[in-house]
């Protein structure tokens, strides 16, 4: 997977572990490449033809190329926690034990 990230594409039963990466002081060249990296793991991974769906839990800086791509292909993109605040998230994953 994409170590220089600490993120990847995850199936339902995955875990993430941890990790430090922000895209806040990113320039958007270097969010677009880890788009387009992280695409290609994802269309290893998962036949995206055969799929209707995906749920996205990341913010919108981590979406924002990737959703384009996957609509492309008539993937619906949903984004469960979009409206939530950030300390909300953090406390929706933590009682989820995510």
């Amino acid at each position: 997977m994409f170590s220089e990230f600490q993120f990847s594409a995850r199936v339902p039963d995955d875990k993430i572990e941890p990790y430090n990466l922000t895209f806040n002081k990113m320039r958007d060249r270097e969010v677009k490449d880890w788009s387009e990296k992280f695409f290609k793991q994802m269309q290893k991974r998962i036949d995206l033809d055969e799929i209707s769906s995906v749920l996205l839990h990341a913010g919108n800086k981590y979406r924002k190329h990737l959703i384009p791509k996957l609509k492309a292909l008539e993937v619906e993109c949903k984004v469960p926690l979009a409206k939530m605040k950030i300390g909300e998230q953090r406390r929706w994953y933590k009682t989820r034990d995510c």
